[in-house]
């Protein structure tokens, strides 16, 4: 239960960090999904019965704070959280490609399928023009900060600190 209320204080504050970071760089296009990079990191590492969980949750609070289309992040990171966590275990901890890449993919994945969820009332969109505009910056940018995340992570165990995926 201790393990479910960290990861549930961390979803919040990724969640406070995600909705303010508009008000600090109010010119910035292309906001980081945080919540997403949390998840697709923790399936990696714990795995999907540990990240199932943190993945419901994530959805949940984007679906209650940010959501247009209410269901829609709720359904589609456990999904995506499914798919990452099959890397899971399978790969080592000291390659620090692998889960910028896993959240690059994942990335990719999440946002084709909250536009095709969003947009299935709506015909009217280009998806490769959506594609190449928005979804390939937003993982450019979440797996640069997955990269920072993951070696934050990899190196605060190393030095035998508090396991903050949990």
């Amino acid at each position: 239960m201790r393990d479910y209320a960290y990861s549930f204080l961390i979803l919040i504050v990724l969640l406070l960090c995600q909705l303010s970071v508009r008000t600090f760089f109010p010119s910035l296009i292309y906001i980081p999904d945080f919540l997403l990079v949390f998840v697709v990191l923790k399936s990696l590492i714990k795995g999907y019965k540990s990240s199932a969980v943190s993945a419901l949750t994530a959805g949940i609070l984007q679906d209650i704070l940010l959501g247009e289309f209410i269901g829609a992040f709720t359904i589609v990171k456990p999904i995506v959280t499914f798919f990452s966590s099959a890397l899971s275990g399978r790969f080592f901890a000291e390659n620090f490609v692998i889960p910028p890449a896993v959240v690059f993919m994942a990335t990719i994945l999440h946002e084709t399928l909250f536009i095709l969820l969003k947009e299935n009332f709506n015909y009217n969109f280009d998806f490769i023009s959506l594609f190449i505009n928005i979804i390939l910056p937003l993982a450019f940018i979440n797996a640069s900060i997955a990269f920072v995340f993951y070696l934050f992570y990899y190196f605060l165990l190393s030095e035998g600190a508090v396991d903050w995926i949990e």
